[in-house]
């Protein structure tokens, strides 16, 4: 006896796959004009990236400046200012010093050069006198100005024999010191009408004589007798 031929089990359904499929001509063109649009826009984007790039770099250049000017003062605690300073030019010494008016201290030290040694001084002009409030007014407004301690010119040391600080002198300048209530080395050069190095001699003096205090910078030095 035959067996019975079974009936094949199937199913059939229609699916999509991805397979490679040949264009057309106007397929072909349509691309054609989409990849052109890719590239110019491509294009555009890295010139845009290029300029972004630029500008970043250039504004780490500026921040890399100030982190090197900034660690360098908070590491060393210093940095370089304008500072009002006072330049002595000695005929006798045939020397130049410098000090700071902040701090007093002095700077500079050195031989003059040949120039500085032909150069001569003018004299200092006599003003007519004034009163005291006017005059202490005129000795501020010269020492805010950066003058009558480093800028006026100075006869004292237009000859070679350095002038000696006499004891009319010091009365002199003791007599300022109590009328006007100032003791700066601009007002005794003005008052007694003197030079800038013989000023500072005189002041010397005064503060080896117990008159005056010790130097305090750009500021009058504390007077130390009774006033009038």
């Amino acid at each position: 006896m035959s067996k019975k031929k079974q009936p094949d089990k199937t199913m059939t359904t229609k699916i999509t796959k991805s397979l490679p499929c040949e264009l057309d001509d106007t397929e072909i063109l349509g691309y054609g004009r989409e990849l052109a649009t890719a590239h110019a826009e491509r294009d555009r984007i890295d010139d845009e990236f290029d300029a972004v790039k630029k500008d970043y770099k250039a504004k780490l250049g500026e921040q890399d400046a100030a982190i090197a000017k900034f660690s360098g003062r908070v590491h060393s605690g210093m940095e370089t200012r304008e500072v009002e300073c006072v330049e002595v030019k000695n005929w006798t010494t045939a020397k130049v010093t410098t000090t700071r008016t902040d701090t007093s201290k002095s700077i500079e030290d050195r031989p003059m050069r040949e120039d500085e040694k032909q150069l001569e001084l003018g004299s200092t002009p006599i003003e007519p006198p004034k009163g005291k409030a006017e005059q202490a007014a005129k000795d501020d407004e010269d020492e805010k100005d950066g003058k009558g301690e480093g800028e006026q010119e100075d006869p004292d040391q237009s000859t070679h024999a350095p002038q000696r600080v006499k004891e009319e002198h010091i009365e002199g300048a003791i007599t300022i010191l109590t009328e006007t209530g100032r003791a700066s080395i601009a007002s005794l050069q003005r008052r007694l009408n003197v030079g800038l190095t013989f000023a500072a001699r005189i002041m010397d003096v005064l503060e080896e004589r117990g008159v005056v205090g010790p130097s305090n910078g750009s500021q009058p030095r504390e007077i130390l007798i009774e006033k009038k």
